[in-house]
């Protein structure tokens, strides 16, 4: 792999430990900044896309829960300079914070995620796809 492919595919790889990081952390905010301002979201049994303002809406149960997921991510390619794809698969519980009445539930599922080198160098995602399995 060329060194520029390789530095691309590394910060690929760290936008999605940062994705991870801020939704076991809870941070909406810094969870929301890891897509670009234009990104799409295919939600699952959604027909309709979603923008960012709608994901935000969407993953605000992010405050409220804690994740105890483990997440493999299963290719990561680049393709030129300013794309890259990545496909991602995670498992594990999702747990309400001890303020939250609710139940701990099991989550199984699949992320293809889009990448968009922005015009400041820094990689986002621009499209996100998943699906539940369980």
């Amino acid at each position: 792999m060329p060194n520029r492919e390789k530095a691309a595919h590394d910060e690929v790889s760290a936008v999605i430990d940062d994705f991870w990081a801020t939704q076991r952390a809870g941070d909406l905010d810094a969870f929301m900044q890891v897509f670009a301002e234009d990104a799409l979201w295919m939600l699952p049994n959604q027909r309709e896309d979603g923008d960012k303002g709608e994901a935000r809406e969407y993953f605000d149960f992010l405050v409220d829960y804690a994740f105890d997921v483990k997440m493999t991510k299963d290719e990561i390619q680049v393709s030129g300079a300013d794309w890259a794809f990545a496909r991602v698969t995670f498992e594990g519980h999702l747990n309400p914070k001890p303020e939250v009445e609710g139940e701990s539930t099991t989550i199984l599922g699949r992320h293809f995620m889009v990448f968009k080198r922005q015009d400041s160098g820094v990689w986002k995602i621009a499209r996100d796809i998943w699906i539940m399995l369980e």
